[in-house]
């Protein structure tokens, strides 16, 4: 500034100068009534002085206000010509550039998200998969960011004053952080801010087995549930005569409700064992039409997996695998999003793909359809790796399904543990594993131990009493038979075509059954396909472990009509909402027309009416004529 100051002190002088040599003209010191030559002398001796000079300054708008913010003076000059004072107010380069990305960003994601909003919160947050009520709400989102945009564009434009730039980078920067916060924070473990006590789940250790045995089978889960004697079974499609619980009882009102003839949609993530790879011999070609969790190919009698068990119940289910092949090259109609050498943390990623898919081709009726996902994974991490689970990731993965899935019970299965009956408690998938075989007993156990605590605190996390998603967590699938070899890959810790029938034949009746059932007690070629109980007709879940209510269709019934009754001109205002959304927005929209009609055309009236510009600080031009005009009439009488 003080550079500045030399230069307008010299552009101060000549303007003197010129001012004395203009003045000393008779015909226009008459007019105004100059003073004399004597007087125009000692004007100018006194303009040399400073406050003189501070005068000048303030007058033409130059120099800065006491304080030093950068501020300026308002300018007689500029008030009479009508200048905007933001002219004279300079953006430094990096704050321009930053606020008209910021006006491009918030106006073109903004308007994609507001004519496609599938694929704007796709560009705007990387969220594949979004349900069909979600549209709405992108919807309004866009139509947010268009307002920022245009807010941003006209404050850029103006220049009002420092402290509108200010205020701007303010809300930007609030913008960003909150935005930042609620599109990240699931993929964050914040267990300090969401940490939950659990319940007295009790997970036992097994360090007080002998030192070469892997596990003590009998406690891979200790949980008991009520009312699990098993009335019946059958062997094979001929001889199935399990009875169903529809239409007598009402089932599928919540997880702790569902019945096996509750699900028509199945979905398989995770490794190689629910891709199927090992199942065709002396290939590694992934065979998903056999593989346990998902697989459809044949019936129940030529092939046994978890999908032909459960169309003995429901004939049409959607989402089975059929043939042989990567995810890629099958239909994506096929709910199978499993690849070999997947581990935990390829679960969101996984997770994400088939919620797309469903919502693809299910479509809106998916939010009343039951979906049984099985996620079948630690097997090959943890023949590889010798780690803890990314309990992370599974969460993650969990909190996809979540939101995209209306109605879903997760299984979550845990690494495969192949044993003989004889010797239950040694895992013979070890000596395929390179750094399981080097791991000792008590090692072995302490990391087993850790992926069954992770799955049974993720399955706390993710479990309500009467909710419609739920998770189902099985640390192990522990098989066994007489000649384990039979059911191993030769040199591969895989399962062949045997051993996925022995799986599916154990996860169904750990279903049925729930944690009680234990496999020491039987040879599980021995045992039958369990048929639900009659005292808890129902896929146990953690929410019908302790405590099985069996409710019939017309208690239903009568117990929904005494709600509605009860509901009868009582309606809530959210209920209220709800059945007139569609009106109550329509309304919202025409109230804001309304207002801004009235509002816009009041203050284009009051504007029209102005006798001052926008920048008129001081007197207008016509108003100061009129001054000066009196006081030459005052001076001439």
């Amino acid at each position: 500034m003080n550079e500045i100051s030399l230069v307008a002190e010299k552009f101060y002088d000549v303007l003197d100068d010129q001012l004395l040599e203009s003045m000393r003209d008779e015909k226009l010191l008459g007019k105004i009534g100059a003073p004399t030559d004597d007087t125009i002398v000692s004007r100018k001796q006194s303009a040399s002085d400073l406050q003189s000079r501070l005068k000048t300054r303030k007058l033409l708008g130059v120099g800065e206000l006491a304080g030093d913010n950068g501020d300026v003076y308002k300018s007689k000059i500029s008030q009479l010509l009508g200048i905007n004072e933001s002219l004279y107010v300079r953006l430094p380069r990096g704050m321009f550039v930053w606020n008209t990305l910021n006006s491009l960003y918030f106006l073109l994601a903004g308007t994609i998200c507001l004519f496609l909003p599938r694929l704007g919160i796709y560009l705007d947050h990387g969220i594949d998969t979004i349900p069909t009520e979600a549209v709405v709400i992108i919807r309004y989102y866009g139509v947010t960011l268009v307002s920022f945009g245009l807010l941003f564009k006209f404050i850029l434009q103006q220049r009002e004053t420092r402290a509108d730039i200010a205020l701007l980078l303010l809300v930007t920067a609030v913008f960003h952080i909150i935005v930042l916060i609620a599109t990240d924070y699931d993929q964050y473990d914040y267990e300090w801010l969401t940490a939950k006590p659990l319940p007295n789940v009790a997970v036992t250790t097994s360090t007080s087995a002998p030192d070469d045995d892997d596990v003590i089978v009998d406690q891979l889960d200790n949980r008991k549930a009520v009312n699990s004697e098993i009335s019946g079974g059958f062997s094979n499609e001929k001889s199935f005569r399990c009875p169903h619980a529809k239409p007598m009882l009402h089932t599928g009102e919540s997880v702790a409700q569902l019945s096996p003839e509750d699900i028509q949609i199945v979905g398989a993530m995770g490794d190689s064992l629910a891709s199927g790879r090992g199942l065709w011999p002396f290939t590694d070609v992934e065979f998903r039409g056999a593989a346990f969790p998902i697989g459809g190919d044949a019936n129940m009698d030529g092939l046994v997996t978890l999908p032909n068990i459960l169309s003995q119940f429901v004939p049409n289910l959607e989402g089975i695998s059929h043939g042989m092949g990567s995810k890629t090259a099958l239909p994506d109609y096929q709910f199978n999003v499993a690849e070999i050498g997947a581990e935990t943390e390829d679960l969101p990623q996984q997770a994400l793909e088939l919620v797309h898919r469903m919502q693809r081709y299910v479509g809106r009726s998916l939010k009343n359809k039951w979906a049984l996902i099985t996620i079948v994974t630690g097997s090959e991490e943890f023949c590889e790796k010798c780690e803890p689970p990314s309990r992370t990731s599974i969460r993650r993965a969990l909190g996809v399904l979540r939101r995209g899935l209306p109605r879903a019970l997760i299984v979550l299965l845990g690494p495969v543990h192949v044993a003989s009956t004889y010797r239950q408690n040694i895992n013979l998938m070890r000596p395929r594993c390179k750094c399981l075989e080097k791991m000792t007993g008590s090692n072995y156990r302490k990391l087993f131990d850790v992926w069954k605590r992770y799955f049974v605190e993720l399955e706390t996390e993710f479990n309500t009493d009467n909710g419609t998603f739920g998770v189902l967590s099985i640390p192990s699938l522990a098989i066994h038979s007489r000649n384990p070899q039979s059911l191993l890959v030769p040199g591969k810790p895989l399962l062949n075509r045997k051993g996925h029938s022995y799986a599916a034949k154990w996860l169904w009746n750990r279903l049925i059954a729930g944690p009680n059932y234990n496999i020491s007690l039987i040879a599980l070629s021995e045992d039958t396909y369990y048929c639900p109980s009659l005292g808890c007709p129902y896929i146990r879940t953690v929410q019908n472990f302790k405590m099985c209510t069996i409710t019939t269709e017309d208690e239903w019934q009568k117990q929904n009509a005494l709600l509605k009754e009860q509901k009868t001109g009582k309606q809530t205002r959210q209920e209220v909402i709800r059945t007139n959304l569609v009106g109550v927005i329509s309304a919202i929209l025409g109230l804001s027309i309304i207002s801004v009609a009235i509002f816009g055309t009041y203050f284009y009236c009051h504007g029209m009416k102005a006798t001052k510009g926008r920048f008129d600080y001081g007197q207008t031009v016509a108003e100061l004529e009129n001054e000066l005009q009196q006081q030459q009439q005052q001076e001439e009488k």
